[in-house]
């Protein structure tokens, strides 16, 4: 399990990379100073030099997903879809937007379009990538709002099973697979997708509801209620660590 650095450890990455910025503001130096910032939490500031980078640099492809990231972390969530989507304009090739685009998608509806269009566009090239199956899927799904066709169910199908297939260990996969297989009417198959999600992701409450409800469809009421109650237990847990940390 990674270590978290400390804060000295971090205020010297960003001393270092400052100093050697000053020196030479080639793009590598603007980049590492940039991302040392964001390390810190320091969105704004890290935006401030990642549009310096960019105004001396503007073919550079990470700069822009860089300064993605950041106005991401300050919530300016428009600006930060545009400046990944221009990333992932000037290098197609460059996988570092697929996360950001894929966990954005839903930030700021006007955008949504732009950024499926650029999921697609990775979905195709790089067809083995879990990531880019998975989130050109989901895009896609809410892209049709309620309203999807038999077409739309296949083509999201097809990329999801893919996606599981490629990453055989990633419970929000089974979980968004279980979900279509109840939209697609297939619950026990849904039930099947949901115990993978549980068994991948013990902790996480959403995926013992989601079973719960399914196995509730397919008249298994006792599993159903154990279901549920491991539900409720880590729903409260959740609680009593959110509490605990705001007291702080």
């Amino acid at each position: 399990e990674a270590v978290a650095a400390s804060p000295k450890a971090i205020t010297d990455k960003i001393d270092r990379a400052y100093a050697a910025a000053q020196k030479d503001a080639s793009e590598p130096n603007v980049f590492e100073l940039a991302s040392a910032l964001i390390a810190a939490g320091e969105y704004q500031e890290s935006a401030k030099y990642f549009r310096f980078g960019i105004s001396r640099y503007p073919k550079s492809a990470r700069l822009r997903v860089g300064l993605g990231v950041a106005l991401h972390g300050a919530g300016d969530y428009e600006a930060a879809l545009q400046s990944l989507c221009a990333g992932a304009d000037l290098d197609p090739k460059d996988t570092r937007a697929l996360f950001f685009l894929g966990k954005m998608y839903d930030l700021s509806p006007p955008l949504a379009g732009e950024v499926t269009r650029r999921l697609e566009r990775y979905a195709i090239a790089y067809p083995d990538n879990a990531a880019a199956q998975h989130h050109y899927a989901m895009s896609y799904w809410k892209s049709r709002n309620g309203q999807e066709t038999e077409e739309d169910l296949a083509l999201i199908d097809r990329h999801l099973t893919r996606a599981s297939a490629l990453d055989k260990r990633s419970a929000e996969i089974y979980l968004n697979l279980g979900a279509l297989r109840e939209r697609q009417g297939r619950t026990m198959d849904a039930v099947r997708q949901f115990e993978l999600a549980a068994a991948f992701a013990p902790w996480n409450p959403t995926a013992w509801y989601r079973l719960s409800q399914a196995l509730s469809k397919t008249g298994q009421s006792s599993r159903a209620g154990q279901a549920m109650d491991t539900y409720r237990r880590l729903r409260e847990e959740k609680q009593k660590q959110a509490g605990a940390q705001t007291a702080k």
